[in-house]
């Protein structure tokens, strides 16, 4: 196993146990902001790191799948950080 995929799954397994706990816990608190924190960077790196298997297994559905995840987590984190409107949740919800 070579280090982009020990690095891959091992931020993949961190997304996967921060985002359950951050969907556990009440929302707004100081644990939730620094644990969801730690989800996006997670997942965004997640995404960037599919794009690293390109050259060695070549073009497949993981990656548009993985452009596709990217932008929604960096919508859903700006919508979350900036909250631009009354109805932010369910704007994002309906995209």
């Amino acid at each position: 196993m070579d280090i982009i995929t020990i690095i891959h799954v091992t931020l993949a397994v961190t997304a996967t146990i921060s985002g359950a706990i951050v969907m556990s816990r009440n929302k707004g608190d100081i644990f939730h902001t620094q644990l969801g924190k730690l989800f996006v960077a997670s997942i965004v790196l997640v995404n960037i790191t599919e794009f690293a298997f390109l050259p060695k297994y070549g073009f497949s559905i993981f990656q548009p799948l993985a452009l596709w995840n990217l932008v929604w987590v960096l919508c859903g984190y700006y919508y979350a950080a900036k909250k631009p409107n009354k109805n932010w949740l369910i704007t994002i919800f309906i995209l």
